[in-house]
Protein backbone atom coordinates (compact mmCIF):
# COMPACT_ATOMS: atom_id res chain seq x y z
CA UNK A 1 0.00 0.00 0.00
CA UNK A 2 1.17 3.38 -0.41
CA UNK A 3 0.05 6.82 0.48
CA UNK A 4 0.94 10.34 -1.34
CA UNK A 5 2.76 11.03 2.49
CA UNK A 6 3.58 9.77 5.45
CA UNK A 7 2.07 12.26 8.10
CA UNK A 8 -0.97 14.13 7.79
CA UNK A 9 -2.43 16.62 9.84
CA UNK A 10 -5.79 16.15 11.43
CA UNK A 11 -9.09 16.85 9.60
CA UNK A 12 -6.99 16.30 6.29
CA UNK A 13 -8.08 14.06 3.54
CA UNK A 14 -5.95 10.58 3.11
CA UNK A 15 -6.04 8.32 0.28
CA UNK A 16 -3.90 5.28 0.35
CA UNK A 17 -3.18 2.56 -2.91
CA UNK A 18 -2.99 -0.48 -3.04
CA UNK A 19 -2.24 -1.67 -7.10
CA UNK A 20 -1.23 -5.05 -7.16
CA UNK A 21 -4.25 -7.92 -7.31
CA UNK A 22 -4.63 -11.42 -7.95
CA UNK A 23 -7.73 -12.26 -9.54
CA UNK A 24 -8.78 -15.38 -7.60
CA UNK A 25 -8.23 -13.03 -4.59
CA UNK A 26 -11.32 -11.70 -2.00
CA UNK A 27 -9.43 -8.93 -0.40
CA UNK A 28 -10.93 -6.71 2.98
CA UNK A 29 -9.70 -3.81 3.68
CA UNK A 30 -9.40 -1.89 7.28
CA UNK A 31 -8.49 1.52 8.90
CA UNK A 32 -9.27 2.60 12.15
CA UNK A 33 -10.69 6.15 10.47
CA UNK A 34 -14.70 6.60 11.19
CA UNK A 35 -15.38 7.42 7.88
CA UNK A 36 -13.36 5.11 5.67
CA UNK A 37 -14.27 4.28 2.28
CA UNK A 38 -13.10 1.87 -0.72
CA UNK A 39 -13.52 2.59 -4.53
CA UNK A 40 -11.46 0.66 -7.36
CA UNK A 41 -10.09 2.81 -10.29
CA UNK A 42 -8.09 1.22 -13.29
CA UNK A 43 -7.85 -1.68 -11.28
CA UNK A 44 -6.78 -0.07 -7.90
CA UNK A 45 -8.20 -0.19 -4.48
CA UNK A 46 -8.51 3.43 -3.45
CA UNK A 47 -8.60 3.81 0.57
CA UNK A 48 -9.92 7.55 1.29
CA UNK A 49 -10.48 8.55 4.87
CA UNK A 50 -10.35 11.52 6.75
CA UNK A 51 -7.72 12.29 9.25
CA UNK A 52 -8.58 11.70 12.74
CA UNK A 53 -6.64 13.28 15.62
CA UNK A 54 -4.69 10.34 16.34
CA UNK A 55 -2.42 7.62 14.13
CA UNK A 56 -4.40 5.26 11.74
CA UNK A 57 -4.09 1.90 11.22
CA UNK A 58 -4.53 1.28 7.50
CA UNK A 59 -4.90 -3.13 6.66
CA UNK A 60 -5.21 -5.62 4.24
CA UNK A 61 -6.25 -9.38 4.70
CA UNK A 62 -7.16 -11.57 1.37
CA UNK A 63 -8.40 -14.32 1.18
CA UNK A 64 -8.12 -17.26 -1.58
CA UNK A 65 -11.85 -17.66 -3.67
CA UNK A 66 -10.51 -20.49 -5.59
CA UNK A 67 -10.39 -22.78 -2.77
CA UNK A 68 -13.12 -24.03 -0.49
CA UNK A 69 -12.86 -22.76 2.84
CA UNK A 70 -13.36 -25.72 4.88
CA UNK A 71 -13.76 -23.16 8.32
CA UNK A 72 -17.02 -22.16 6.11
CA UNK A 73 -20.26 -23.81 8.06
CA UNK A 74 -22.60 -23.43 5.01
CA UNK A 75 -19.77 -25.34 3.01
CA UNK A 76 -19.28 -28.08 5.20
CA UNK A 77 -23.52 -28.69 5.77
CA UNK A 78 -22.90 -30.47 1.96
CA UNK A 79 -21.10 -33.43 3.36
CA UNK A 80 -22.84 -33.56 6.75
CA UNK A 81 -25.16 -36.01 5.38
CA UNK A 82 -22.48 -37.93 3.21
CA UNK A 83 -22.31 -37.51 -0.87
CA UNK A 84 -25.01 -38.48 -2.65
CA UNK A 85 -24.64 -41.79 -4.60
CA UNK A 86 -23.53 -40.85 -7.89
CA UNK A 87 -21.52 -43.69 -9.28
CA UNK A 88 -23.96 -46.54 -8.35
CA UNK A 89 -21.59 -47.61 -5.55
CA UNK A 90 -21.93 -47.13 -1.82
CA UNK A 91 -23.04 -43.82 -0.33
CA UNK A 92 -19.74 -42.20 0.67
CA UNK A 93 -19.51 -40.29 4.11
CA UNK A 94 -17.57 -37.06 5.09
CA UNK A 95 -15.40 -37.46 7.36
CA UNK A 96 -15.22 -41.02 7.07
CA UNK A 97 -16.30 -42.99 10.26
CA UNK A 98 -14.37 -46.04 11.45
Amino acid sequence: MQSDRQYYEPGEPVRVTLSHFATDVSYEFYADADDMTVEYENMIAVIRFTMPDHDVEVSCTSRNTMRPDFTDESFMNIFKNGLPNVDGGQERVFPPSN
